[in-house]
């Protein structure tokens, strides 16, 4: 059993381990074929340890297996995702009140507040042309920015 595919048979799990983590990475992403790489690294490994007893080698193997989780789990998730999140495939990732700027909702009056409608919810906000709104009107208003004390600024379209 030194023959696979005509390669010796870790240079054929050292490939598939490589093959496992670059579809987990991109596809994936889940980590669970990561793991299975893991554990084909560590027989690998554990083939070229000098120990024939087979108590040595589950305790190496342990041993062994724990530090490639660790290694995978710290270095690969906070160096590996971030470039890949960064120069690769960067997610642009929005709060929910910067996903508000630039949408368009209804100006609404309850109990002597504003609030915008957006997204079938009521926003509290300030307008910023005030004086051209009368509070019989539907007007529509696009959101802008938001101020210190939590209220969303909007400004009247047409």
């Amino acid at each position: 059993m030194t023959d696979f595919l005509g390669m010796h048979w870790t240079l054929a799990l050292t490939i598939i381990s490589i093959v496992l983590m670059i579809v987990d990475l991109f596809i994936f992403q889940g980590g669970v074929l990561t793991v299975f790489a893991d554990v084909f690294f560590t027989f690998i490994i554990l083939h070229f340890l000098p120990t024939d007893n087979w108590i040595w080698l589950m305790l190496w193997w342990v041993i062994i297996f724990a530090l490639i989780l660790v290694l995978h789990f710290f270095v690969y998730t906070k160096i590996v995702k971030q470039i890949i999140d960064k120069i690769i495939a960067p997610q642009k990732h929005k709060s929910l009140n910067d996903a508000l700027i630039g949408k368009k909702g209804k100006i609404c009056w309850v109990e002597e507040r504003t609030y915008i409608h957006i997204n079938d919810e009521h926003i509290p906000c300030v307008i910023q042309n005030a004086s051209q709104v009368s509070r019989d009107a539907d007007k529509k208003a696009e959101a802008i920015s938001w101020n210190d004390s939590g209220e969303l600024i909007v400004s009247i379209v047409d």
